[in-house]
């Protein structure tokens, strides 16, 4: 069996710097909500003293809190800037970048749509910066807009680049004035396109990555299109579980939040137990994730 594993697969440098600022705070710290869609690097966060919480007011005096690479909105930042709360902002750079446009073009009179899930922590935070009047679309369904009004389009960092273009498309049409911004990440889109390419072309993929996490799920979409023989797979017993009969070449994509541990624990296991051998065409880092979290 060969095994071929995607080159962008694992922590993306917006995880990476997150989780860097949470251990760096000393005597442990706070994260307005989940630093990370990934159940086993947040237990060893939290033995680590990074505590998750979802409220403000659960703070104690002296303790920090990190505003996680998803962001949040700007009433936030002015609720902790008036309460004198000490924060360290480890929002992801393309998210940063949504923000200032959102907030420039709502300021200046356009109207916001953001492309993306509508429930996902990072969309909810980019409607913070425009006092949450976006119009939030995750599939083509487009609903009435007003054609006298002008707007102002941006997307969730991970959604999926081919379901983006197909709603662009469709509010280039249906919308007078409006202007669009491609915020979808590069590092998504290599992951997306890696994908693609790499689901047409094996007998199974296996799509390594926590079930919460939103761009693991895109990712296993994808596979989906092009490969049957698509499996999600958060810890290395999910292989137990698979029928390997008539796999000659399995292909690996992982999520922006899963840990290169877990990559390699199960590059091993197909190695070790199915008699695989890595392909020349692809590499990985594998290894242990930032603050030697697979202790």
């Amino acid at each position: 069996m060969r095994i071929c594993v995607a080159p962008d697969s694992g922590f993306c440098k917006g995880v990476s710097r997150a989780i860097d600022i949470a251990l760096s705070c000393k005597g442990g710290c706070y994260t307005l909500g989940k630093l990370i869609h990934n159940e086993s690097v947040l237990a060893w966060l939290q033995s680590q003293g990074v505590v998750a919480i979802d409220d403000l007011d659960r703070i104690e005096d002296g303790k920090t809190v990190v505003i996680r690479s998803h962001g949040v909105g700007k009433s936030v930042y002015d609720y902790m800037d008036d309460n004198g709360i000490c924060y360290l902002d480890a929002t992801c750079g393309f998210v940063k970048k949504i923000h200032k446009i959102v907030y420039r073009h709502y300021n200046s009179g356009y109207r916001i749509v953001i492309i993306g899930d509508p429930a996902h922590p990072e969309v909810q935070g980019i409607n913070g910066w425009c006092e949450y009047t976006a119009t939030i679309l995750d599939d083509e369904r487009i609903p009435p807009l007003d054609p006298s009004q002008k707007y102002c389009v941006v997307s969730q960092t991970t959604f999926d680049d081919r379901s983006y273009r197909k709603i662009v498309n469709l509010l280039e049409k249906c919308c007078k004035t409006v202007v669009i911004h491609n915020t979808i990440c590069y590092t998504t889109i290599n992951r997306q396109n890696q994908a693609d390419l790499l689901s047409a072309e094996c007998d199974a993929m296996l799509v390594i990555g926590s079930k919460t996490s939103s761009n693991t799920r895109k990712l296993y979409d994808i596979c989906r299109r092009n490969c049957e023989r698509t499996y999600d797979v958060e810890t290395p017993f999910r292989l137990r579980q698979i029928d390997w009969d008539g796999i000659e070449r399995v292909g690996i994509v992982a999520g922006a939040s899963t840990p290169p541990q877990t990559i390699g624990q199960v590059v091993e296991a197909l190695i070790r137990d199915h008699g695989g051998i890595m392909d020349d065409m692809t590499q990985t880092t594998i290894g242990t994730c930032p603050g030697e979290c697979s202790k």
